[in-house]
Parts: C-alpha cells; structure tokens; sequence
C-alpha cells in the first residue's frame, strides 16, 4: 500500500505554491505547473464549477 501520508504533503505543497499566486484559476495553476495539458476548457474553467464538481463526484 502507498503511503497515505503523501497526499498530505502533496496537498501542503501545492496549497503553499497556490497561495503565493491566489489569482490563478486552479486549472491555471495546474498548467502553469505543467501538470495538466493547456487547453480552454481547463484554462478557463471556473474554480465554483471544479468544486461543484468534487461535491457531487461518487466512485
């Protein structure tokens, strides 16, 4: 099994690089970072939407 306590620090980091530019969208930030590919959709996608979408998200 992964080490769980990675998504924690995961998580930390990117809180702490995000906060240093709170303007950015989070698929912004997330191109910006090269982890995702840079297309409109992600781009310009609004941070409520992303949020609407984790709310509601099932497996």
């Amino acid at each position: 099994m992964r080490d769980q306590k990675r998504i924690k620090r995961i998580l930390k980091r990117l809180e702490k690089l995000w906060n240093e530019h709170p303007d950015l969208r989070f698929g912004q930030f997330l191109i910006n970072l090269a982890i995702v590919e840079d297309t409109y959709p992600v781009w310009s996608n609004e941070d409520d939407g992303l949020e609407e979408y984790l709310k509601n998200f099932k497996w």
